[in-house]
């Protein structure tokens, strides 16, 4: 209980002091998914992949959230991504019922602040990852 009320304490603090707020519900990163899709066609080098390859690791988000509210995962991402190639980025995912809807009208919204250190964390933690990748196959098995 104390764990639970340090962090809504902290993250009143973060909404105080950086008061952005983005569609949750997944349309933020649907949004993010599209750019850098749309990104990597500019590409014809090995960074196609790697925009391509971040571009759809951040469709799990969505497909997670609509699979936790028991739908049709494979018709409801559909629907989605051609919402979101419509511009519509504010659609996403109504967490009780799997309903794809427009966040701002039921007031889905999440911090940005928050969201920018959890893909920061993200970035930092699959670095750190390959580096030591990297480590471990530089050493041979004599």
């Amino acid at each position: 209980m104390e764990r639970n009320l340090h962090d809504g304490i902290s993250v009143a603090k973060v909404i105080i002091c950086s008061p952005r707020f983005i569609p949750g519900g997944g349309a933020t990163e649907l949004a993010v998914s599209k750019y850098l899709k749309e990104k990597s066609i500019d590409f014809k080098n090995y960074n196609f992949y790697i925009y391509k390859a971040l571009a759809e690791s951040l469709e799990i988000i969505p497909r997670i959230l609509i699979e936790n509210c028991g739908v049709k995962v494979i018709q409801r991402m559909v629907k989605l991504k051609i919402f979101h190639e419509k511009n519509f980025f504010c659609i996403g995912i109504e967490g009780r019922s799997g309903n794809i809807i427009d966040n701002r009208k039921i007031g889905i919204f999440e911090a940005s602040e928050i969201k920018i250190h959890a893909y920061k964390i993200a970035f930092e933690n699959a670095s750190m990852l390959l580096k030591i990748d990297r480590i471990i196959k530089g050493v041979s098995l004599k």
